[in-house]
């Protein structure tokens, strides 16, 4: 399964690496950005910003894929 494969990958990237995910490659039009280096607390934050902001209870695995193919190397000016 592919996406099985890419959150692997995700997870098993070198910590030291700050990653980015940006809630409007998700949801059009939210500018909700979180950063950090743990892939999966990353995750735990995403989950609470959309139940709170957009009200999703739980994460169907489509949704959780678009998330995990969404993380990205945060820039270095953290734009």
């Amino acid at each position: 399964m592919r996406g099985s494969s890419v959150a692997r990958v995700l997870l098993h990237q070198s910590t030291e690496m700050i990653r980015e995910l940006r809630c409007g490659d998700v949801f059009e039009g939210c500018s909700y950005v979180e950063q950090g280096s743990d892939i999966r607390e990353l995750m735990v934050k995403f989950t609470a910003h959309l139940r709170e902001v957009h009200h999703v209870d739980s994460l169907t695995p489509e949704l959780r894929i678009q998330a995990m193919v969404a993380v990205r190397q945060a820039r270095p000016n953290g734009d």
